[in-house]
């Protein structure tokens, strides 16, 4: 995949961020380099939703629906993660409610509140190499937030900032 090809040429980063269900074999090198692994997931885990679709909506955690291949891919991307970021409470409980570790689920809403911010502050260590890289992964449209992380690199330019994208061109 292009993300794993990018993080052969260049530079080993501390940390690799992807989106769950496209980490993949980028994850697995990332491992065997000791690079930290944070994926997001902002979705309905699959053994939710094929529930609720396949049951008009009700669901039973005892029943293990059947899985596609892009969504056991989706599921060793959690496995595999260090942190998983997802964007609501709701999510974090579906993660726990399948056993994912507590510690390893952060939720973070969108925008930045002071306490994230103090928080990067405070974690110096990885934003004192000059320049900062920052790789996103995925397809690459305003829904992803691609311009968001633009603007913020615009808020931000005192700051040396090498901003790499991977993945295909996508519409909205």
């Amino acid at each position: 995949w292009e993300s794993l090809r990018i993080l052969k040429k260049y530079q080993t980063p501390k940390i690799y961020h992807c989106r769950s269900g496209y980490g993949g074999e980028s994850i697995t090198y990332c491992k065997e380099k000791s690079i930290k692994v944070i994926v997001d997931h902002s979705c309905a885990l699959p053994q939710v939703y094929y529930q609720l679709l396949n049951n008009k909506g009700k669901y039973n955690p005892a029943v293990v629906p059947s899985i596609d291949n892009f969504d056991k891919e989706l599921i060793s991307d959690l496995n595999n993660a260090d942190i998983i970021i997802v964007n609501s409470d709701y999510l974090k409980k579906q993660l726990l409610a399948y056993s994912y570790n507590e510690k390893k689920v952060l939720v973070l809403y969108l925008g930045l509140d002071k306490e994230f911010e103090n928080y990067c502050i405070e974690k110096k260590e990885y934003i004192h190499q000059k320049p900062l890289k920052l790789l996103f992964a995925g397809t690459i449209k305003e829904s992803k937030g691609v311009f968001d992380i633009l603007n913020t690199i615009k808020d931000i330019s005192e700051h040396s900032i090498q901003f790499l994208l991977a993945g295909r061109l996508g519409c909205d």
